[in-house]
């Protein structure tokens, strides 16, 4: 069944190459673009904000978080602009650069995420029933971030309970309301 999806973010990288795997399966897809990391930021707050208003329209929304692939967000990082400072923080300092020089490592690897796996993911998420769908999905090695995301779902669930809210928390499953 085909499906009208909305992807934010789709001006390159995931996005883009979601949003074209989408396209070419037959669904319909709407993909306004980010083009200013600021707008990136907030997105899984404005994702918990889509999944809460529109669950009970039976539109399901998942944050999905790519974990460590190559893309551009390595060549436009920033270095700190004093460098001399780095080692006066003691082993803590070392921590940015050894983080990239982790992933660089993994990405020379023979053993290489390929960023197509994204889109792969959303496909699949895409064919899963109608309020059977993840809050969120990692895609790739996750860091442990798997693990706090299931723990905010958790806090986030039990917020809206004490606020009265509890069913939206919960996913509608079955047709759309008329």
């Amino acid at each position: 069944m085909l499906k009208n999806i909305l992807i934010t973010g789709a001006s390159s990288g995931f996005g883009r190459d979601t949003a074209e795997t989408l396209a070419h399966a037959g669904h319909q897809v709407f993909a306004p673009c980010a083009t200013s990391p600021s707008a990136i930021g907030p997105m899984p707050a404005l994702t918990d904000s889509y999944r809460y208003e529109l669950s009970k329209l039976g539109i399901d929304v998942v944050l999905v978080q790519p974990s460590n692939y190559s893309t551009n967000i390595f060549a436009s990082a920033q270095r700190p602009a004093d460098a001399a400072r780095g080692p006066g923080y003691g082993e803590i300092g070392a921590i940015p650069d050894r983080m990239v020089e982790t992933s660089m490592a993994l990405f020379e690897s023979d053993n290489a995420p390929n960023p197509h796996d994204v889109a792969e993911a959303i496909a699949r998420i895409v064919e899963q029933p109608s309020g059977t769908r993840p809050a969120g999905l990692v895609v790739g090695q996750s860091f442990g971030a798997d693990a706090i995301n299931a723990q905010a779902v958790s806090v986030q669930a039990q917020l809206m309970k004490d606020l009265g809210l509890g069913q939206f928390a919960e996913p509608r499953t079955g047709a759309p309301a008329a």
